[in-house]
Order: C-alpha cells, then structure tokens, then sequence
C-alpha cells in the first residue's frame, strides 16, 4: 500500500473544485451495478468530467512515487465520487478485469482514491482495507492518494456530517504479483538512500540488479 500526502497541489484541487461545482451526479450503482453501494458518481457526460479525468491520469503519471510502485501500464478512466450524509459502501471487491469491449479490457492490480475533501469537513467516511495484518483505516486530507491491491476487500464507513469527495481508479501494472511489485519499490527506495559518497560502481550495481528483476518480472 502507498499513501502520498498533497499529491494534488492546491491549484489542482482549486481547479478541480470550481468544475464540479454545479456538475451533475447520478446513482453510483450505475458503474457498479451493486445494490448495497450507497454514494453518487459524476455523471461522465457531464463537462467536468473530462477535465477531472485527465488532470488525475496526468498527475499518475508525472509523480515518481506512484509510477515507480504502481509501475502502471494502463490507468482507468478515473471517476469522482460522491457520499453524503447517510451513504456508505459495504465490503465489497473490485472488478478484476474492466472494460466491456474486449479490446478496452484491462486488469485489475491497484485500487486509487484520492481525497478531494477538507478531513476535518465530514465525518465517517473512512477507507477500510482488509490486509494479511488486519484491518487498515485511510482517510487522508484533500489532495492525498492511498493507492493498493485491487484484490482487498475493503469498505467506506457511512458518513454522518457533511460530504466525502474523492476520486478512484484502477491500475494495471507492468508487474502483476504485488509482492514483487513490492520488493522493487522497496529495492528504488533503498537505492535512493544511499549515502552521496556511495561508491559509483555500488551504486551502478545496484541499479543494474533493479532493471534485472524488472526485466525478469514485467508483462506487457
């Protein structure tokens, strides 16, 4: 699991703001087809969601924390959702593949939100991963990202004051098993440690050992 705080500037959550206000929501059961998912999701056809869409997909991609543990090869369309006071999402898993057409199908490996809204704005709320260590609770301030494994089942806390905004999306990685997926973020976090004084042909080795096991483990 990777959490960024401020992973969207203020400019970008000012801009993303101003397009949804007045934006039409719809029934979050419409992308899912879930009866238990209580929330409301960004109607795709409205002109907001283009612009939310694609300033998420380009900020993936430009920040260097995420691309090197999401490794992504493919990012989802990204939607924003919605809850307001009452609304909850039970456990639940998500799709393992996604797209209907078969040539726009993708899998699965990472779930992403990222928080649009003020914490201290709402209450409930809450992003409950169930992890090999237990239960995980994630509810960051506006701007921040919890990016993990499309295979935990988790679940939103109902809220009970104000409202919960946030973006998701789905990632299909160059590296599909997450513990390797892992060892190779731990692997470039570890390399980036390194002391400056660091001999350059350990350093070089190092590197040399990370593009191997990329090598070996990647899938297009």
């Amino acid at each position: 699991m990777l959490q960024l705080a401020q992973f969207l500037s203020p400019e970008q959550l000012a801009e993303i703001r101003q397009k949804l206000a007045g934006a039409h929501f719809e029934d979050g059961q419409v992308s899912s087809g879930k009866k238990t998912k209580q929330n409301l999701q960004l109607d795709q056809n409205d002109a907001a969601a283009d612009f939310c869409a694609n300033l998420l997909t380009r900020r993936l991609l430009e920040v260097d924390l995420f691309t090197n543990y999401a490794l992504p090869s493919a990012i989802r369309v990204p939607l924003v959702s919605l809850y307001v006071s009452g609304m909850s999402y039970p456990d639940h898993v998500d799709a393992p593949i996604m797209g209907k057409a078969l040539n726009q199908q993708t899998r699965s490996d990472l779930s992403v939100t990222v928080f649009l809204s003020d914490i201290d704005s709402y209450d409930g709320g809450e992003l409950i991963l169930r992890t090999a260590t237990g239960n995980r609770s994630v509810k960051l301030d506006a701007g921040g990202l919890v990016a993990y494994p499309t295979s935990y089942i988790h679940h939103v806390t109902p809220v009970t004051r104000g409202e919960r905004l946030a973006m998701v999306t789905w990632i299909q990685s160059k590296v599909q098993d997450h513990e390797q997926r892992q060892i190779l973020y731990d692997f470039l976090v570890n390399l980036a440690a390194l002391p400056a004084d660091t001999d350059p042909q350990v350093r070089l080795r190092m590197q040399h050992i990370y593009a191997r096991l990329l090598q070996s483990w990647a899938r297009f």
